[in-house]
C-alpha cells in the first residue's frame, strides 16, 4: 500500500486520533500521547500554541472520549502494536512524538517498534514527566486496590479532578479505564536494546516528587543523537501549570528539527 499523500480528512476522521486543526499539507505532525487515565482531549488547545504548519494529532486510546464503549487495553504488549498499526498510514510526513508520564514510555516503545519494523522514526521524542524507562518505579502499584484506596492514591497524584473522584456515577464510568492504564504502566517491563537514533528532550516539574532532574538525565542513555533535559515550574502536571514555557521550548525544538531534516535532505 502506498501511504503517501494521505489527506487531512483521513486522519481527522480516524478514531485513533483527535486532530483539532487538520492541515492539508503539514510540514510536521506532532503525535501526542496522554498520561494514565487521560484522553486525547488534554491536548485539544495545543494547536493554537504551535506553528501553523504543524499538525497536532493526539492519540485516542480505547476506553475514553469517543471510544468510551471500547475496553481499555491493560498492557504495553497490547498497546504498542495497536498504536503502531494506527500510526502507520500517517507517517507520510515528518513527525515527532510528545508523551507525558505513561505516554512518554508508550511513545518510547512505539519508537522502538517502528525501528524494528523498518518504518520511519520521529524527528524528535519529547519525554515529559517520566523517569527513563530503565529506571525502576518509586510508587506503589494501585491498579488492584479497592476503590477507596485507589481513589486516595489518584488524589495524591493530582491528575484526576475531585469532581470525578467524589462522584460515584462518574467513577463507575471512568474507573475501568483508569485501572487499565495503571495496570499497563505498573506491569511495564523494560528490555535492554540499543539506543534510538532519535533526539530526545526530557522534561520534568521541579515539584514532582517522583521524577527528579537525575531521572530525566537518565533518558540520555536511550539515544545516540542529541539530548536535552529541562525542569519547569510545577508538579507532575507542569504541562498545565507551565504550559506557556513548555510550548515555547517545544516550538523551538520542532523548528530546529525541521530545519535539520530539510538540510539533510538537500
Amino acid at each position: 500500500m502506498n501511504y503517501s499523500n494521505i489527506s487531512e480528512v483521513a486522519i481527522a476522521k480516524d478514531k485513533w486520533f483527535h486532530v483539532p486543526q487538520p492541515k492539508s499539507c503539514p510540514s510536521l505532525r506532532l503525535f501526542c500521547f496522554s498520561y494514565a487515565g487521560g484522553s486525547a482531549a488534554i491536548y485539544h488547545n495545543w494547536p493554537k500554541d504551535l506553528p501553523g504548519e504543524v499538525e497536532m494529532c493526539a492519540i485516542q486510546l480505547p476506553g475514553r472520549g469517543a471510544r468510551m464503549a471500547e475496553p481499555a487495553l491493560t498492557s504495553f504488549e497490547q498497546l504498542v502494536p495497536e498504536v503502531v498499526g494506527a500510526l502507520r498510514p500517517y507517517l507520510d510526513q515528518p513527525f515527532a512524538f510528545f508523551g507525558h508520564s505513561m505516554g512518554a514510555k508508550l511513545a518510547f516503545e512505539t519508537c522502538r517498534s517502528l525501528r524494528k519494523l523498518g518504518l520511519p522514526q520521529p524527528l524528535h521524542l519529547f519525554a515529559s514527566g517520566s523517569r527513563a524507562p530503565q529506571d525502576p518505579r518509586n510508587r506503589p502499584n494501585i491498579h488492584g486496590m479497592a476503590r477507596h484506596a485507589f481513589c486516595e492514591e489518584l488524589r495524591k497524584l493530582n491528575g484526576t479532578p475531585s469532581e470525578i473522584l467524589d462522584n460515584e456515577e462518574l467513577m463507575n464510568l471512568v474507573e475501568p479505564t483508569l485501572r487499565a492504564d495503571f495496570q499497563a504502566i505498573e506491569t511495564y517491563q523494560y528490555s535492554n536494546q540499543k539506543p534510538l537514533n532519535v533526539p530526545i528532550s526530557a522534561y520534568g516539574g521541579n515539584l514532582d516528587q517522583g521524577v527528579s532532574s537525575t531521572h530525566l538525565q537518565h533518558w540520555q542513555q536511550q539515544t545516540t543523537a542529541s539530548f536535552h533535559a529541562q525542569m519547569f515550574d510545577g508538579d507532575h502536571f507542569f504541562i498545565n501549570s507551565a504550559r506557556r514555557a513548555l510550548m515555547h521550548q517545544v516550538n523551538n525544538t520542532l523548528s530546529l528539527a525541521t530545519k535539520v531534516k530539510v538540510a539533510t535532505a538537500v
